[in-house]
């Protein structure tokens, strides 16, 4: 039975509310209209603040609370293991530093990292720095001072700020709470995005791990622009979701 359009908006509003985005081809099928019905629904919705127009869909507006860092490391697990196995191939042989970033898809790849002697990791995540510091024996570590933020564990503030400014690694590797190609990387918090902010300017490459849930999602604050990341590795979702927009979100884009 046809829905009409006031029922079938508010049962997209129900779904943004339940996955946080949906795709035009999926609620054509679903209402069996087409997909221009489903563009001016989508449309009115995005006047109505009730959704952010991305390729293909819309996403959700809504802002949502950050969960603690052992939650979110179970949210597309496999996804950001996979993220985090290819940006492993960036870390060389012989002396380097690197910047770990705190967050869930960063502390997969810290995970992976080898027992080496001559590999030192900075990272501002008292979680990251731990489970490392528990798993290896010659790998140095140097964990940032500062406030530490319950729901992720980093180290934040001006203390935080000031000892990222005084490192200069040969790569940082980068999360984010959300990834759009106008509003670049954005997190929730004013402290930590000012440490974020703080790494990739003192960095000389910036990698960007974030699965494809992140895209056409702002945050409150941005720490990056896209021009300024110089890789970012998401799943292959992201190919279908961005569609022409993909190139626009770090300088190469590589999908594990």
């Amino acid at each position: 039975m046809p829905v009409h359009s006031g029922g079938r908006r508010l049962q997209i509003e129900q779904t943004l509310a339940q996955f946080g985005q949906v795709s035009m081809r999926d609620l054509a099928n679903r209402f069996e209209v087409s997909d221009e019905t489903i563009r001016r629904d989508l449309d009115i919705l995005a006047e109505q603040g009730k959704a952010k127009r991305v390729y293909g869909g819309a996403v959700t507006t809504r802002e949502i609370a950050e969960s603690q860092l052992a939650e979110r490391m179970k949210i597309n697990s496999e996804q950001k293991q996979q993220i985090a196995q290819r940006a492993l191939s960036y870390i060389p042989e012989g002396a380097f530093t690197v910047f770990i970033d705190a967050g869930s898809s960063t502390a997969y790849f810290a995970k992976l990292l080898p027992d080496r002697a001559d590999l030192l990791v900075v990272t501002n995540s008292a979680a990251i720095a731990s489970a490392i510091g528990a798993a290896t024996r010659n790998l140095k570590i140097h964990l940032i001072g500062g406030m530490l933020r319950e729901s992720t564990l980093a180290t934040v503030g001006a203390l935080a700020v000031q000892s990222v400014r005084a490192i200069h690694p040969d790569l940082t590797i980068l999360g984010t709470n959300g990834m759009d190609p106008l509003d670049g990387y954005t997190t929730a918090d004013l402290e930590e995005a000012a440490v974020k902010r703080a790494m990739v300017q003192s960095s000389n490459r910036c990698l960007m791990l974030a699965d494809s849930d992140k895209y056409g999602y702002t945050a409150t604050v941005q720490f990056a622009s896209p021009e300024e990341i110089e890789i970012l590795i998401s799943d292959k979702r992201l190919k279908e979701i961005a569609g022409k927009d993909l190139e626009k979100l770090a300088k190469k884009v590589f999908l594990a």
